[in-house]
């Protein structure tokens, strides 16, 4: 179970969070995947973070003690 994220992960969403995270893969000395992202995925998954972000942030307004 501990490789299962290997299954449900696209190769996109590996590469996202490589990305993201390469810092501390490389502190902890994890190896990174020889994966190459879907690049229409990918540019799909960058226009749409801001938005699903801030649909986030406004559906959680009251658990942020904003409102």
């Amino acid at each position: 179970m501990i490789d299962a994220w290997r299954t449900r992960l696209s190769n996109t969403e590996i590469f996202i969070c490589e990305k993201v995270n390469k810092v501390e893969i490389n502190f902890w000395g994890y190896p990174l995947e020889k994966v190459t992202p879907n690049y229409l995925l990918l540019i799909y998954y960058l226009l749409n973070f801001p938005f699903k972000t801030g649909l986030a942030l406004l559906f959680n307004l009251k658990e942020l003690k904003i409102l």
